[in-house]
């Protein structure tokens, strides 16, 4: 009997070790798929810049057809600094976004680099389609894009820091050529609201951002809805805590 109770207890043990070590490393793996998250957002950043000192203002949400309808996506115009250059040179402007040639360039280029597409997809946001991006920009009145139309860093009035830019929108829906994003004027500002639009994230309690300035931050899905509204408006607004709500 005394050594039915100790293999019992041997088999317990074994299995709270094994279930301590199958919890490490899903945690190691959370951690390094939120650094890549991370890192992409960094990427984002770097082209935004680049793309604000060659035209002298950041990229719009999107390029207008002839009837000012969105027609291509910021995606698109990021390609020669977030994927390749021969990409985007293969992209045709004088096509819709999803033109027969244009759909075939999502998965990336047909000779030598079969399989690739550009990484606008989070690695945690698993269970929907790599084509659909994570990553929306915010697009409004007072928002970081005007839609057609880019802002400069002038036009900022409470600093670049303290403005989201992009933010991940995990299962979108989005396909990440086209030409659709966060509307903020029509947004819930609660993170992770699974009801309509809102900024939310497969990473356990967090939602990755990046700020005009070109920083990656998370942002706390416990964070105040007022002051959430704040950071996705660029206008000053000094009674807004902005800084204390980011984590880095």
């Amino acid at each position: 009997m005394s050594s039915v109770i100790v293999w019992i207890g041997v088999v317990l043990i074994v299995l709270v070790v094994g279930a301590c070590l199958w919890r490490s490393v899903q945690d190691a793996r959370e951690s390094a798929r939120r650094a890549s998250c991370i890192g992409q957002l960094k990427v984002f950043g770097l082209a935004m810049h680049n793309y604000h000192d060659a035209k002298g203002h950041f990229p719009p949400a999107y390029v207008a057809d002839r009837n000012g309808r969105p027609a291509h996506s910021w995606r698109v115009l990021s390609l020669p600094n977030v994927a390749t250059e021969a990409l985007y040179q293969r992209y045709r402007f004088d096509e819709p976004w999803n033109s027969r040639h244009n759909r075939k360039l999502a998965g990336g280029l047909p000779l030598g680099m079969s399989g690739y597409c550009p990484a606008y997809h989070c690695p945690t946001d698993r269970g929907c389609d790599e084509l659909r991006t994570s990553y929306v920009m915010a697009v409004g009145e007072d928002a970081f894009s005007a839609g057609p139309t880019g802002r400069s860093v002038n036009d900022f009035g409470d600093g670049t820091s303290n403005t989201i830019a992009i933010a991940e929108m995990s299962e979108s829906g989005i396909h990440w050529m086209e030409p659709r994003d966060l509307d903020v004027d029509k947004m819930s500002f609660k993170v992770n609201d699974r009801k309509g639009q809102a900024i939310r994230s497969k990473h356990p309690g967090v939602v990755n951002a990046l700020l005009a300035d070109g920083s990656a931050h998370s942002i706390s899905e416990d964070i105040d809805p007022h002051v959430l509204k704040a950071l996705f408006t660029f206008a000053a607004d000094d009674d807004a805590p902005v800084s204390d709500n980011l984590l880095r």
